[in-house]
């Protein structure tokens, strides 16, 4: 579960199925461009996420601990928006909108879900990740760009935030 924080310096916490502490998201918006990074529970980056343009036309670049790198590009076409992956064999499906989207690799396996909840009164998303670390941390950074980018956009979430 990935739970957006209301604190400058934590962004979303990513909780593993037992509730254990996985990673928090750290980061800044500087105006047309922004930092983000992934960090363990022992404070180590494991992937970066570098911003360029706004977060309706952007270029993420994604830099993970152990050198591999993906990018992805949002932009609109009409009202919703496209997402195209470079540096991966995997696409997004789904609504990126509402937040109930999944990654799926070139053959169609889903590699995750994400589903948009509350818990605790706070937003929150579920996940559901694959056990290799590497493609993990890679389908949790495209999580992250579409949480942040379509999160700034959005309306508040539900007012009380119980469902």
């Amino acid at each position: 579960m990935m739970i957006q924080e209301r604190s400058p310096e934590a962004l979303f916490t990513v909780y593993g199925p037992q509730g254990d502490m996985l990673y928090t998201v750290r980061g800044q918006y500087l105006g047309l461009h922004g930092v983000f990074g992934l960090m363990d529970q022992n404070r180590q980056e494991k992937a970066s996420i570098r911003r360029f343009g706004s977060d309706c036309l952007g270029y993420y670049r994604v830099s993970l601990a152990n050198g591999r790198e993906f990018s992805l590009m949002k932009r609109f076409i009409g009202h919703r928006p496209a997402l195209q992956l470079q540096g991966l064999l995997w696409h997004v499906r789904g609504d990126t909108v509402t937040r109930s989207f999944d990654v799926a690799d070139q053959s169609g396996q889903v590699l995750m879900t994400h589903g948009f909840t509350v818990h605790n009164g706070r937003t929150a998303y579920g996940v559901t990740l694959p056990d290799e670390e590497d493609k993990a941390l890679c389908c949790l950074c495209i999580a992250v760009i579409i949480d942040l980018s379509t999160g700034r956009m959005a309306p508040a979430p539900l007012a009380g935030g119980q469902l």
